[in-house]
């Protein structure tokens, strides 16, 4: 979550609104990570993701004064995230921390170089199972007060919601999701902490885009020629339970999917919980023309059917016809997936900063070509294919191309 500041630009408050409305608006979106998988609030940083300083944030100037941490505990902690007589504000009237005990252990601060700005990283824990929610009651002292409990929406534009604790439904479904994306969010930190800068604008990186694409290019050119055009058959997976529900891919189907499925064999099955489901004629085609149609497939085929060979002709034929504003390829081998996850592999492929790919990565700008799933070493399968699985969830409109020998791949990996 990026947050300008805590303090309106020179001091220019909105009609209506007073500092608390501003500190609240800072404060309400800490809270609501709390009360979904954590995450991070960048204060000092404008909507665009451009470092504009923590200075707007202390018009008092008290940072310059007595410190850093002075700062930090005082004005941020002391007025903008835990006041102990609440955020009296112009627009919503007053609001306060019903258990600010348990949201003070789980908000923890630190500076963040940007360049020639600083920038305050609000680090959030989620609020531990069994805990409930960090609540806020508004109208504090009205017989029209009422207890809150905000939420953070997930996707590629999140957004901070309040949850209706009164409908089971609704807070059954935040619960389950939260379990859902706990295996996350280890991943996630680390990757925040090991790229805590800001992204570089586009233009920025593009003269390092062409050294990439432009060795690329050099070292796959000798294998134009001599690469053979392999033919496909498009399928797609289609889980089918008595029940409705969504599953996984039994192991008995799995490589069915491999060859043409005869319809009738499975048709008087009342038994099978699962299936593998084709269309009656599968699309076929050269792999290069299919792949080429898609923004996200996964790639099956035995070992030296050639699947590297083609990740490799897609790679160079993008890499060509590369143009500013066009996705540009990146190869990565799983084989060498490591403790780095898949952000180091990326970084360490086009020597690029995984904070500078991830942008481009979320909005389809780089087509990532992922090789060897069945690969990768044992010890890190199940990380990587986490790992993995969250990006095509987090990244709706990533282009992700992975090869493996079996389709008897994760459930949760969506491809």
């Amino acid at each position: 979550e990026l947050k300008a500041a805590s303090f309106p630009e020179e001091g220019q408050f909105a009609k209506g609104a007073n500092e608390h409305d501003y500190r609240w608006n800072v404060a309400k979106a800490v809270i609501a990570l709390a009360n979904s998988i954590g995450g991070v609030v960048l204060l000092g940083v404008d909507d665009e993701g451009r470092p504009i300083g923590i200075e707007a944030s202390d018009p008092k100037h008290k940072r310059e004064r007595d410190g850093a941490e002075a700062f930090r505990r005082e004005v941020i902690l002391q007025q903008v995230l835990l006041p102990k007589r609440g955020w009296k504000t112009g627009r919503h009237g007053t609001l306060s921390l019903i258990n600010l005990p348990l949201f003070e252990r789980l908000v923890s601060l630190e500076e963040i170089r940007c360049g020639e700005k600083t920038v305050l990283a609000i680090f959030v824990d989620p609020v531990p199972r069994g805990y409930g929610y960090v609540e806020v009651e508004k109208g504090v002292g009205t017989e029209t007060a009422a207890v809150l409990t905000y939420i953070r929406s997930r996707g590629d534009v999140g957004q901070v919601v309040e949850l209706p604790m009164d409908e089971l439904a609704a807070r059954t479904a935040h619960d389950d999701q939260r379990t859902q994306n706990a295996s996350e969010i280890g991943l996630i930190w680390d990757r925040f902490l090991g790229s805590a800068g800001l992204a570089r604008p586009v233009q920025e990186l593009e003269p390092d885009i062409r050294r990439f694409l432009a060795q690329v290019i050099d070292k796959s050119s000798p294998f134009e020629d001599v690469y053979t055009p392999l033919n496909v058959e498009q399928r797609e997976r289609v889980h089918s339970r008595p029940d409705n529900r969504k599953g996984g891919i039994e192991t008995k189907f799995a490589e069915n999917w491999l060859r043409e499925k005869d319809p009738s064999s499975v048709a008087g099955d009342e038994d099978a919980e699962e299936q593998l489901i084709s269309e009656h004629v599968p699309r076929q085609g050269l792999v290069t023309d299919l792949l080429g149609d898609e923004r996200q497939a996964l790639l099956i085929g035995e070992g030296g059917s050639g699947k590297s060979r083609c990740f490799a002709k897609l790679v160079f034929d993008e890499a060509k016809l590369w143009i500013p504003g066009r996705s540009w390829p990146l190869y990565a081998s799983l084989s060498a997936y490591s403790e780095s996850g898949l952000a180091g592999l990326l970084q360490a492929q086009s020597e690029i900063e995984w904070q500078d790919l991830a942008p481009l990565v979320a909005a389809g700008g780089v087509s990532l070509y992922l090789d060897g799933l069945n690969e990768c070493p044992d010890r890190f399968y199940e990380d990587c294919c986490t790992e993995i699985a969250s990006l095509l969830r987090e990244y709706l409109d990533a282009r992700v191309f992975v090869s493996t020998r079996s389709a008897n791949v994760p459930d949760n990996l969506q491809l």
